[in-house]
């Protein structure tokens, strides 16, 4: 497969017909159940990152730059709350084993749709919603 996208490439662009793929990912999107990316530093050398699952440019972007900075200078930075939302034993509404009997698809569908509309943080209370006040319309009948 990837012989034929460098083949289609180098005849879209024939002037770079000499260039050489060292390098490629033929295998799946890395993801997690919860869409969100697992960035993780190694306690016995802090400037080790890992960054993995970034779902799109902007995540990719957000990990890259959160890490290049905790890296050269963590002690200024202030985002460092975020790793425990990127951390990998994050908890999830379904365990692993749960692919088991209900299978990967739905195990992974259901954790994303909780961790996108109930996932909250812990010691948080959710922001109540504001309803506005009710408006009142009263119509005058009869005459002027």
């Amino acid at each position: 497969m990837i012989e034929r996208v460098i083949r289609r490439f180098k005849a879209k662009f024939p002037y770079l017909k000499d260039l050489e793929f060292i390098q490629y990912w033929p295998g799946l999107i890395d993801t997690t159940r919860d869409l969100f990316p697992t960035v993780l530093r190694d306690e016995r050398a802090p400037w080790v990152h890992y960054v993995l699952g970034c779902v799109g440019l902007p995540w990719a972007a957000f990990c890259g730059d959160f890490a290049a900075r905790h890296v050269l200078d963590t002690d200024a930075q202030t985002d460092h709350r975020y790793y425990r939302y990127f951390a990998p034993n994050r908890p999830f509404f379904l365990p692993l084993g749960a692919e088991r009997v209900l299978g990967k698809p739905l195990v992974f569908s259901l954790n994303n749709c909780w961790a996108k509309y109930c996932q909250v943080d812990r010691g948080r209370r959710r922001p109540r919603r504001r309803v506005p006040p009710k408006r009142v319309v009263r119509l005058r009948l009869g005459r002027r």
